[in-house]
């Protein structure tokens, strides 16, 4: 009798923990989302009369939104690029309204409109200005459990500044969690 008792409270400790899963549907990406990527990748940098200037470098960034249908999200992110090459540092800041389009289960496409902070620094100059920017993507994301999910794919992301263009193409990694 008493086995069966703490097998009834163990059950329904299980139920319990996984109810959540049940409620709010299971590896779905309706309702809010955050995450957090990865990028590695090339900044390219084109000074108005001046040598580009090319720098390998990583972007962090992170992300939150809504899933409005199963396959579709609108989010905001932020990022922020960081490299270095030839004694020029480059910063470029960047605030995007994402669309998310999941063509299946696992493939997306993403594209989003924003704006961003540029900075290029070096032995007797810098400049740093304000600009527009756009950014695509597109990649792979599986679910490692009911709420969390990997995503690996690729980003370019574009911005134009007064007195220089920089340019981002990259490899991503990142986290999300539903």
């Amino acid at each position: 009798m008493i086995k069966r008792a703490w097998m009834g409270v163990l059950l329904a400790g299980v139920l319990a923990g996984a109810g959540h899963a049940f409620m709010d549907g299971y590896q779905d990406r309706k309702g809010v989302y955050f995450g957090f990527d990865a990028a590695g990748g090339n900044g390219k940098s084109e000074p108005s009369g001046g040598a580009d200037t090319s720098a390998l470098g990583v972007m962090p960034s992170a992300r939150l939104g809504i899933g409005t249908e199963g396959d579709l999200g609108i989010d905001l992110e932020g990022g922020v690029f960081f490299g270095s090459d030839d004694g020029v540092d480059q910063t470029h800041t960047g605030l995007y309204a994402n669309v998310q389009k999941f063509l299946n289960k696992n493939i997306y496409v993403r594209g989003g409109l924003g704006f961003g902070v540029g900075r290029l620094k070096s032995a007797g100059m810098s400049d740093s200005e304000n600009g527009i920017g756009f950014q695509l993507g597109f990649g792979i994301e599986t679910f490692l459990s009911a709420e969390n999910a990997l995503r690996l794919g690729a980003v370019y992301r574009s911005h134009d500044y007064d007195d220089f263009d920089f340019t981002f193409l990259g490899l991503v990694a990142g986290l999300t969690f539903y």
